[in-house]
């Protein structure tokens, strides 16, 4: 099992994080992830050596780590290179602070919206969230997102085409998945990252009580 904990950094299922569950787990270290470098990089954690060795190979052209002019596997350049390194290392100090302002946001999300037509995620006892995106279920999305626009508050949408709307999945859209396209329609990503206050959260909160 692979898992993908491309947004995960820092989040936990029963106390235990991202990467202990399968043979394998994926990490992105995209800028605007919870843990971003200054450019595109990622990581594969994992247990089994074999499979390291694997991984490595496909990361950097399939080169033999004994003969570099020897290719073992068609693979590609996907090396972390030392400056990114060096800068996730700095700000790892700071994930689980970043993180906690994270939950600390979203919990005043929750308070500030209870009762309204708004729907937040819900999250289940048994989980420890990282809000690397605060989603929204909100009525007519895109009126609601100029309103807050013209009040200086920017949001964003996260997949408003459903995978298989796309032509990539073309052989998948006979699908009728009635949940999913009807999210994908209403989604909005509200302010969200470690940097929030509370006051700008109930400023957030106030402007899309006004609208919806």
């Amino acid at each position: 099992m692979l898992e993908d904990a491309a947004q995960a950094h820092g989040a936990a299922w029963r106390g235990e994080p991202p990467g202990s569950f399968g043979d394998a787990a994926a990490f992105s270290f995209y800028p605007g992830k919870n843990l971003g470098a200054l450019g595109d990089a990622g990581a594969v954690v994992l247990d089994d050596s074999l499979m390291a060795d694997r991984i490595r190979l496909l990361s950097s052209h399939g080169r033999s780590r004994a003969n570099r002019f020897q290719h073992l596997l068609r693979g590609r350049n996907s090396r972390l290179d030392g400056l990114q390194a060096a800068v996730l290392s700095v700000k790892l100090r700071r994930l689980d602070d970043g993180n906690a302002a994270r939950r600390r946001a979203h919990a005043r999300y929750v308070e500030e919206l209870a009762g309204s037509r708004i729907e937040l995620v819900t999250i289940a006892e048994s989980a420890t969230a990282v809000h690397h995106v605060e989603a929204a279920l909100v009525p007519d999305r895109d009126e609601v997102a100029a309103a807050l626009r013209d009040a200086g508050i920017e949001t964003n949408q996260h997949y408003p085409v459903p995978c298989h709307h796309h032509a990539a999945f073309a052989d998948h859209n006979r699908l009728r998945l009635p949940a999913v396209e009807a999210a994908a329609c209403r989604e909005l990503s509200l302010p969200m990252g470690p940097h929030l206050s509370l006051e700008d959260v109930d400023h957030v909160c106030e402007q899309l009580r006004r609208v919806v």
